[in-house]
């Protein structure tokens, strides 16, 4: 699949703030601070965000092409 650039950035983002707030939480874990399970939880609903993200650029991107083809 071919995202445009913006689309490719907002989800390489998406995904290393993922990433880092997983290694934060994990960190707090580690400490004391934070249940590991609630850490876990977490990172399963920020991954389920980016998954969104993933599937509604892949639509836009879908719809895009589709009205592209049809204008030809």
């Amino acid at each position: 699949m071919h995202f445009d650039a913006p689309v490719q950035n907002f989800i390489s983002q998406s995904t290393d703030i993922c990433h880092e707030m997983e290694q934060a939480i994990y960190q707090l874990s580690i400490l004391g601070l934070a249940d590991h399970a609630e850490a876990d939880n977490l990172y399963t609903r920020m991954m389920a965000v980016v998954s969104d993200i993933i599937n509604n650029a892949m639509q836009y991107d879908d719809r895009n092409s589709a009205s592209q083809t049809a204008a030809f």
